[in-house]
């Protein structure tokens, strides 16, 4: 017998990579699949990222290409993105989305070099107690409706902000799941006793959610 309910919170508990996890400096190729072979959180049978993909992801546009064939921590992001999205969307889409969305950063200057290296600094001790009230701050600010129009944001705040919302999904979600779950039973909606009818009912909900996100790209096609 399965539960819906365990299943979902194991996935709603599964950790994503973090931006602070990821180096400020350049990695390359072996390195970089090293660092996706020990934090993505792959899906169940989901095929692991591998230089090829890597390739294609800078022929197609996505990624910019490499800097003398190493990978700085904006390569690493959009990466990152990539392989969440494709999940559910193609890469011609996901392209889409990163040429109307993404702040582009000149993997090539003086200037995106310093900046990873700063960002490797190690963090004061002391500044933890401010970090956090950050993070709060953070989290109010990422379900306000100031932000609605649509803007480009680099990367890694793009990130941070998906990382800051997802927490608060995962909360909402959890919070009410009991309720939900007790409904879609009594009315019969979901069972827990026949497979095909319950994987069914959720495939079409998540039929529902990817076809939202497509109607988003293509909103401004479509005006």
């Amino acid at each position: 017998m399965y539960d819906i309910k365990e299943i979902i919170q194991e996935l709603i508990e599964r950790k994503d990579m973090e931006s602070e996890e990821i180096p400020g400096i350049y990695l390359y190729m072996d390195q970089l699949l090293s660092l996706f072979e020990e934090n993505f959180p792959y899906n169940y049978g989901e095929a692991k990222l591998t230089k090829t993909m890597i390739n294609n992801y800078a022929k197609g546009g996505i990624i910019q290409p490499a800097y003398k064939k190493k990978y700085n921590k904006e390569h690493v992001l959009m990466i990152l993105v990539t392989c969440m999205l494709k999940r559910e969307l193609s890469l011609s889409e996901i392209k889409e989305l990163v040429d109307e969305s993404v702040e582009k950063v000149d993997n090539f200057n003086e200037k995106a070099v310093k900046k990873n290296k700063k960002s490797d600094k190690p963090v004061d001790k002391n500044s933890e107690k401010l970090e956090e009230d950050k993070e709060s701050s953070l989290k109010l600010e990422s379900i306000s409706d100031k932000d609605s129009e649509s803007i480009k944001l680099e990367i890694e705040e793009i990130y941070d902000r998906f990382i800051n919302r997802k927490e608060v999904l995962g909360e909402i979600i959890d919070n009410n799941l009991d309720s939900v779950l007790k409904s879609l039973k009594e009315d019969k909606i979901v069972s827990n006793n026949n497979k095909l009818l319950d994987v069914m009912i959720l495939c079409y909900c998540s039929n529902i959610l990817s076809e939202a996100a497509r109607a988003i790209i293509r909103s401004e096609k479509d005006d």
